[in-house]
């Protein structure tokens, strides 16, 4: 559990540390930051993340990132990342009004429904798509969970 706690930090560090190495920039590359908070799950899963490139500004780097790192959590718990056989796509385009499109697919064997009872991390990411200005939708399949962002990055 400290390892798997370490590894959540470690993380989250990574994505900060890419904020702070060009300060004065317009941004940071969304494909980097998704890649970062998923970086402790590469070596043992089936991960494709898949888009052109956006620039996430300052303004919603914090929210992007805790929107996305809750995403991994749960993955890692229940979801895709918890087994070895689950795989993660994620994958992104440019939408209308500039909105970035994004669709997180996990595909977990023997994945159960779970009940859709609205937790903590639901609650947080609906917070944080409030703040961007933007949309989502979750809808779960045999085979795993499906969930669609629509969200304003970059102003």
């Amino acid at each position: 559990m400290a390892d798997e706690l370490v590894e959540r930090i470690v993380s989250l560090s990574r994505v900060y540390d890419l904020a702070r190495k060009e300060p004065g920039s317009k941004g940071i590359d969304l494909q980097e930051l998704i890649s970062s908070i998923l970086e402790p799950h590469r070596s043992s899963h089936d991960l494709t993340l898949e888009g052109p490139a956006v620039l996430v500004d300052s303004e919603a780097l914090n929210t992007l990132t805790l929107i996305a790192h809750e995403l991994t959590t749960n993955a890692a718990k229940h979801g895709a990342l918890s087994l070895p056989e689950g795989s993660l796509k994620v994958s992104w385009r440019i939408g209308d009004n500039n909105m970035v499109e994004l669709h997180w697919r996990e595909k977990t064997p023997g994945f159960e429904i779970p009940e859709c009872q609205p937790g903590f991390g639901t609650m947080l990411i609906e917070s944080g798509v409030r703040q961007l200005r933007g949309t989502f939708s979750r809808s779960f399949a045999e085979d795993g969970a499906d969930i669609q962002f629509a969200l304003n990055v970059n102003e």
